[in-house]
């Protein structure tokens, strides 16, 4: 099963600078400190973290692909990533709290129409 995830997280556009400086951090492409963790699941194949903002506020749109389900995916990503992704987070002005990260994630996964259709056909 392969599955394509995409999570929106809302903050505040004042967040956005510290938020981006957080993401330069990571890496474009990404750094050995975010690539490592992914590459020894092996199971996580394309992962980005995106920021913009609009007239309605801002939103941290994170994508990936992977060879799990929907969830699986993303609870992955979490113990993998746990800290850089906290540590984002916080940039945004978004605190997680005592929520376990993973079904935060999920809590904000949209549903892809487009894996939607995969299904079907």
């Amino acid at each position: 099963m392969t599955s394509f995830v995409t999570i929106a997280i809302p903050f505040a556009a004042d967040r956005l600078g510290p938020l981006q400086a957080a993401l330069d951090r990571l890496g474009n492409p990404a750094s050995v400190a975010m690539r490592a963790p992914l590459d020894a699941d092996g199971s996580i194949h394309f992962m980005t973290l995106n920021a913009f903002v609009d007239e309605g506020g801002g939103h941290l749109l994170l994508e990936a692909t992977g060879d799990h389900s929907e969830a699986e995916t993303v609870a992955r990503i979490a113990r993998a990533l746990r800290e850089p992704l906290i540590e984002t987070l916080a940039a945004s002005g978004t605190d997680v709290g005592e929520a376990d990260l993973s079904s935060f994630l999920n809590q904000r996964r949209l549903n892809s129409a487009l894996a939607g259709s995969r299904r079907r056909g």
